[in-house]
């Protein structure tokens, strides 16, 4: 069996008496794709600030690389090799798209890069980020300002962001909000480019989505996983149509408001 890149053992956090993650352990191997999926409030995002290092575990172990990373901080994490994405995204709208995906080489470098002579020349931090660019599709929209992309440019741009800082896992935190369409499987196709070459942490709600891209799914209900497996056997699973049992496919397409507060 491959040994796991990303590995959870036991993660328990709870908010007073919600409990939002229930003794999870996961295992992510180095370039697949594990997709966790569940109804609005299951703890999903909660466990994806745990292990980005946003929010710190009340109990269990978060090990990356077979190190303990469970109480370093959120840079140390980024630094170590995890990226991570959000659901809404930030980005610098005043800066052109080079420049946003230049700043995040320079933050992932920990150099100075001089006093003298103008940054955007550098190759050393032109180059990386060109071919940040390049793996979202964005190449040709280096000298726009940020601000004038579409919504789905903005989320690629976010990713080519995180992708400059050469991350071992990265952590999805609903890549497709807000979008639908050809932007959907735009983002979809960008995705699937990188498997193999990243691992993936995906949390999304858009089963095409989740169907397209997952080696494995990881489903959340009430903090706990209640089922793991290939993405089939998932899918004809009884316990995951009881834990979805009473939302419509409407519902379990919305935005996951609820669980950064559970």
């Amino acid at each position: 069996m491959t040994a796991a890149l990303l590995s959870v053992r036991g993660l328990c956090k709870s908010f007073g008496a919600v409990v939002a993650s229930e003794a999870v352990t996961l295992d992510l191997t180095a370039g697949e794709c594990l997709a966790l999926i569940g109804p609005n409030g299951a703890g999903k995002s909660t466990l994806l600030a745990q292990l980005a290092g946003a929010l710190a575990p009340d109990a269990g172990q978060v090990l990356f690389e077979d190190r303990d990373i469970s109480r370093l901080p959120a840079h140390a994490r980024a630094l170590a090799g995890l990226g991570r994405t959000f659901q809404t995204s930030s980005i610098f709208p005043e800066f052109t798209v080079l420049q946003n995906v230049m700043l995040s080489v320079q933050a992932q470098s920990r150099r100075s890069f001089g006093l003298w002579r103008p940054a955007g020349g550098d190759v050393r931090l032109t180059a990386p980020a060109r071919a940040a660019l390049e793996a979202v599709g964005l190449d040709q929209r280096a000298g726009l300002p940020a601000a004038e992309l579409a919504h789905g440019e903005q989320r690629q741009l976010e990713l080519a962001m995180t992708l400059a800082a050469e991350p071992r896992v990265l952590l999805l935190d609903e890549p497709m909000a807000g979008m639908a369409g050809a932007d959907s499987q735009r983002m979809i196709e960008v995705l699937r480019g990188l498997k193999g070459r990243v691992a993936l942490l995906l949390v999304e709600h858009d089963m095409d989505a989740v169907f397209a891209l997952a080696d494995r799914i990881a489903v959340m209900s009430l903090g706990r996983v209640i089922a793991e497996g290939p993405p089939a056997a998932v899918r004809d699973d009884p316990a995951v149509r009881e834990a979805y049992l009473g939302e419509s496919e409407d519902q379990t397409g919305e935005g996951e408001a609820t669980d950064a507060a559970s």
